[in-house]
């Protein structure tokens, strides 16, 4: 064993604060990807974002939960929208005290001079987003169908106690990397 093998730790620590969208699915991904090969045996990411794209959300939370080492997310702040349905990937969920959750249901912004056609298409990308969305929540979480139908046009707010009493995160704790350890800023 060399030096630097001996100066290696078993846990690769980053932080990502953004939008849930194709440069952070790329960049989480990027993230598990090269702690494979580096060979470290859990992730842990600190996890910052007010949502953004279904799909993005639905793709990092895939990468997470099929990751081949362990991951661990921590939200800090506030996760919110599609940020939700990703944070939902890792097994280990942690919450900070003073961390909170949104969820909604999907919107769209349309171009009030789109044609009937592209206001249905819309209108049918919603319904699927949203069903995606409630199969990912329903799954992991203990949110029942009644508040998920009753959101409509209002977002649900979720402290970290509510949190870990829905099985949004699995526990309260706070992101801790250890003195010295390499923090890399997933972007």
């Amino acid at each position: 064993m060399n030096d630097q093998d001996a100066n290696q730790t078993e846990d690769a620590y980053g932080t990502f604060c953004g939008p849930i969208d194709q440069n952070s699915a790329r960049a989480i991904s990027g993230m598990i990807g090269i702690s494979t090969t580096r060979k470290f045996k859990h992730v842990h990411i600190l996890f910052q974002s007010s949502g953004g794209s279904v799909g993005d959300g639905i793709f990092i939370h895939n990468i997470l939960k099929s990751s081949p080492i362990r991951v661990t997310v921590y939200n800090s702040g506030t996760v919110a929208s599609a940020g939700v349905v990703a944070y939902l990937g890792a097994e280990t969920r942690k919450v900070s005290r003073v961390g909170t959750f949104m969820i909604h249901r999907c919107v769209a912004h349309v171009n009030p001079a789109c044609s009937a056609s592209r206001l249905e298409a819309a209108a049918k990308s919603l319904l699927i987003d949203d069903r995606r969305t409630w199969e990912t929540l329903s799954k992991v979480t203990t949110l029942d169908a009644a508040t998920w139908a009753n959101l409509r046009d209002d977002e649900a707010w979720f402290t970290a106690e509510d949190a870990v009493k829905n099985g949004i995160a699995t526990e309260i704790g706070e992101f801790c990397p250890p003195k010295g350890v390499e923090l890399v800023n997933i972007f």
